[in-house]
């Protein structure tokens, strides 16, 4: 039951975890079967990610991660080591990809 990101997902997905705000407060529950209506709900609310029944084995592309990794580190550019961690970690992502 791997975490999809938001913008991964489509229509007809089912959701093994409930889906929750930060409050903690219930926006859809476990077994909900997504439709684009409840997509653009998740996107609406910035929900980064949701548990996805049956996607397992299902990782990211190089390219995605990499996305994902400047979206990431895109509000802390200019603080101390950032850009030094940040080619870490990507380092590490084309290592492993390699």
């Amino acid at each position: 039951m791997p975490k999809i990101l938001a913008e991964n997902l489509k229509p007809g997905m089912i959701l093994s975890k409930p889906v929750t705000n930060a409050s903690g407060i219930l926006i859809l529950p476990e077994e909900t079967e997504l439709t684009d209506s409840l997509i653009r709900k998740i996107h609406n609310m910035d929900i980064e990610a949701v548990y996805i029944k049956g996607e397992q084995g299902a990782g990211s592309s190089l390219d995605q991660m990499l996305v994902d990794l400047d979206r990431r580190f895109s509000n802390v550019e200019t603080a101390p080591y950032m850009d030094v961690l940040k080619r870490v970690v990507k380092k590490h992502m084309e290592d492993l990809y390699g």
